[in-house]
Formats: C-alpha cells, sequence, structure tokens
C-alpha cells in the first residue's frame, strides 16, 4: 500500500475537557448519552476532521507486549508509537495514530486510516475497569460522531509459555467488546516469532493450540487467524485484509450498549463481566454473584474498578481473608474510578 501522508493523532484523538456532555443526547431525548458520565477530563476521545466521510478505523489490542505499538510503526513505516522495552506498561490512554490512503488505493482512495493503540488489561500503572474504561469512552465517541469500526486485531505474543488468567480475562473482555456480529471484522495475530526461531515446533504447539480451543469460539465464528513472522509484509496483509472486508459499517457490541442502549460502561456485558471476575478475585473461590445484587452500590463498584486482577493474585490480596471480615477493601484500590 502506498501512504498519501502520514500524522500522528492529534486530529483524530483529543482529550476531553471537563464539561463531560457535549455530543450526543439519549434515546429518550433527556439529554445527555449515560456513557458521558464514565468520561473523565483528559481522557483520549475521537474526533473527526471532516464531516460527510467517514474514517476508517482500525483498533489493535493485547495484552502488555504483545506488539501493539510496533504493529502499528512498522505499518505507518515511522516511529509514531512509542515502544517501552522495560518492566512497566507504556500506554496508558487510547493512542492514534493516521495516514491517508493513496488516491490509487482500490477501495478507499483518498481516505483517512486510524490506527487505535488501545492499553493492555494487564498494565502495571491502572487497574482493568480503568483500561476498559478509556477503550470503551473512545470507541462510543467514534460511533457518537458518525464514525463505526472497520477492524479490530487481537495480538498475542507467542512466546508467551502460558495464556494465564489475565490472559483469558482480556481475550474475553475483547470477545465481548467486540460481539458477534462484528466478529468477520476481526483478526487474531499471534507475535514475537522470533522468540521461537530456535525451537519452531513451540511456536507452532501453542499457534494449534490457540487455534483449536482458546480462540476456537472467536475463529469459529467469522474471524481471521494471521501469524505475523515477516512484520513488513503480514502486517501490511493483515490491515489489507480488514479494509478489503469493509464493505458496509459494523457496529460493535459495546458501542451499540453504550449509545443505542443507553447503558455505562459498568452494565455493558464487557464491564459485568469484569465486575463478576474482580467480585470473585475478592470473595474467594466459592463466590457466585447474586442475580439480585446485579446493579453494584457505588461504593462497592468503586471499590472493584480499579482491582488488579494478575496471575500472583496473592500479592494482591494477601489480606483477603482480614477484608472479608472486616468489609474493608479501600486500601487495594490504588486507582479509584471517581
Amino acid at each position: 500500500m502506498t501512504q498519501q501522508s502520514l500524522e500522528p493523532s492529534a486530529s483524530a484523538s483529543a482529550p476531553h475537557p471537563p464539561v463531560v456532555c457535549q455530543h450526543s443526547t439519549s434515546n429518550n431525548g433527556e439529554g445527555c448519552s449515560p456513557w458521558h458520565l464514565d468520561v473523565s477530563p483528559g481522557d483520549q476521545l475521537f474526533t473527526r476532521v471532516q464531516q460527510g466521510q467517514s474514517d476508517l478505523i482500525i483498533v489493535v489490542m493485547g495484552l502488555t507486549g504483545a506488539g501493539k505499538s510496533t504493529f502499528i510503526n512498522i505499518f505507518l513505516g515511522k516511529d509514531v508509537m512509542a515502544v517501552n522495552h522495560g518492566l512497566h506498561s507504556c500506554t496508558q490512554a487510547v493512542e492514534c495514530a493516521t495516514m491517508m490512503l493513496s488516491e490509487d488505493h482500490k477501495m478507499w482512495p483518498n481516505r483517512r486510516l486510524v490506527l487505535v493503540e488501545t492499553p493492555g488489561f494487564d498494565n502495571s500503572e491502572q487497574g482493568e475497569f480503568e483500561v476498559l474504561r478509556k477503550i470503551s469512552v473512545w470507541l462510543a465517541s467514534a460511533y457518537d460522531n458518525d464514525t463505526k469500526i472497520a477492524g479490530l486485531v487481537y495480538l498475542h505474543d507467542i512466546g508467551k509459555t502460558r495464556v494465564g488468567s489475565t490472559g483469558l480475562l482480556s481475550y474475553d473482555l475483547f470477545r465481548r467488546i467486540c460481539g458477534s456480529n462484528a466478529l468477520s471484522r476481526v483478526v487474531m495475530a499471534t507475535t514475537q516469532w522470533d522468540t521461537v526461531s530456535t525451537n519452531p515446533m513451540v511456536g507452532q504447539v501453542r499457534e494449534q493450540e490457540l487455534r483449536t480451543s482458546f480462540w476456537a469460539e472467536t475463529l469459529g465464528h467469522g474471524a481471521c487467524y494471521m501469524r505475523i513472522q515477516t512484520p513488513q509484509r503480514d502486517i501490511g496483509e493483515i490491515i489489507e485484509y480488514i479494509l478489503t472486508r469493509q464493505f458496509e459499517a459494523v457496529i460493535i457490541q459495546i458501542q451499540e450498549e453504550l449509545v443505542q442502549l443507553d447503558k455505562r460502561v459498568a452494565e455493558t456485558e464487557a464491564g459485568e463481566t469484569l465486575i463478576d471476575t474482580l467480585q470473585k478475585q475478592l470473595m474467594g473461590p466459592n463466590y457466585k454473584l447474586d442475580p439480585q445484587a446485579k446493579h453494584l452500590t457505588k461504593k462497592n463498584e468503586e471499590q472493584l474498578k480499579g482491582f488488579p486482577v494478575d496471575a500472583d493474585f496473592e500479592d494482591g490480596v494477601g489480606g483477603r481473608s482480614r477484608l472479608r471480615s472486616e468489609g474493608d477493601f479501600s486500601q487495594y484500590v490504588p486507582h479509584p474510578f471517581f
């Protein structure tokens, strides 16, 4: 693909001011859509440059270190996204990079392509619900600006020896963000194949397990699997695959829930799944969600939203038994929601 111009993300995503209700009204005509209440000052929200011609948005998701920044940088041929090789997560907010497709592009000449990098749900600096909130309000703002999603890419590091509980949660939330109707626009991709180059069979075994077990349902309902082994070639093929399938606009599930059904993030399928997971982590393995207590109190919601889910769970909740007896979870909430 030849590109006409390349630019950072300033025009595609901008910090949201303190006034959170400025885009849409709810379907009942009573003012703000409820999802606006989940927007915090400083959030990056989608903004359009031109009216009348929608941008083409491709969202890149995956755990920290899966290669989301590298994916975008390689495609653009320029280091637009910061890449962190340390232990701390680099991406803290939804970030965008844009380019204009060439005038001779076979399907979308002179259209703006927006590549969106999202924080991983294993982010070292913020809790899982904060990550979900940031991703959700950005996607809602895109739909609120009459711009739907061209496609989504989920990246997984093939060098990982285990998927782990955080990996399973991340994938589960990704599925619930997308919804079944959008899976035909999803690419599940493996990265970091150079880390298994000395023993290719290890990578092939992991790949087969992902395709036939962990990702089987998603792939069976229309998602595509691709291996990123030669990045310059394979990443371009992934982008083109999505663009050639963008015959008509698609609404992903969380956009429909937030904008059309007037839900807040905690009320979406992804939000409820995450809150239930965090409750189970807090209360112990025998905990079951009470269907009569579907809506949490504000206090409990605040306690749960920033709570980290991690494979080394005992580090985060070593005092779980004391908390359950005393009912004091506050010291375990490093990132309060409000």
